[in-house]
């Protein structure tokens, strides 16, 4: 699993050559008038990514010229096998699914600390009601998806369904939910991994990853279209 920071700006952007070049050691971009190279070393950028990198993570930016810059990267936080190996202990568990635990609604309004404290409390209280089948992924916050919780359950599609709504309807319950006007939603995902490939379980962890990454998208088109 992987988790992405980034820095925006709304500066003067970078031109096509400079952008193909920015990473480059010792590479100066040149001032706004096409002069002496603006100050530094080009040194940052070049170490930024060698540290990035050297953690199997990368680097990269996006730019818009005369409208400013993106610059962000991904490191991974856990692996997904180690965490996953136990539904796969003796033989395939077949059918496994991903449930997102949604527990605030695009552009809700609590602050930064007030919603650390609703989410912990969730996962605590999600942690000591499920089932023997199920296990909760670590904190991710995959970019887009700060505020949700997955947790991965070896139930075929009914089972899993209605563990979503029994997890649902008693997250709604709490009273640190109602205080803040809150309706969290548990969305069940069947994970399409390979059963019957050489290694079924590097398939089911390569599944998983993306079927967040397909949750992620949608929420982030959620938000976009509200």
């Amino acid at each position: 699993m992987l988790r992405r920071a980034e820095v925006r700006d709304d500066g003067p952007g970078i031109e096509p050559e400079p952008a193909r070049r920015i990473f480059e050691k010792l590479y100066q971009v040149k001032s706004a008038d096409g002069g002496n190279p603006s100050k530094g070393l080009g040194l940052g950028l070049f170490i930024a990514r060698e540290i990035v990198t050297r953690q199997g993570g990368t680097l990269a930016f996006d730019s818009v010229p005369g409208k400013g810059s993106t610059f962000y990267f991904s490191l991974p936080l856990f692996e997904l096998e180690p965490f996953l190996a136990p539904f796969f202990d003796s033989e395939s568990p077949g059918t496994l699914h991903l449930l997102r635990v949604r527990v605030f609604p695009p552009r809700h309004a609590l602050n930064g600390a007030a919603a650390r404290v609703v989410l912990l409390e969730c996962r605590s209280i999600l942690q000591h009601h499920l089932h023997a089948a199920d296990r909760m992924l670590p904190e991710t916050a995959p970019d887009g998806a700060e505020g949700d919780l997955f947790i991965v359950s070896a139930s075929p599609a009914p089972i899993a369904e209605k563990a979503a709504r029994r997890l649902e309807q008693l997250l709604r319950a709490q009273h640190i939910i109602k205080i803040n006007w809150l309706e969290p939603v548990v969305d069940p995902m069947p994970v399409d991994y390979d059963a019957k490939a050489p290694v079924p379980l590097a398939s089911a962890a390569k599944a998983v990853e993306a079927a967040i990454k397909r949750m992620v998208s949608e929420r982030l088109s959620d938000a976009d279209a509200r």
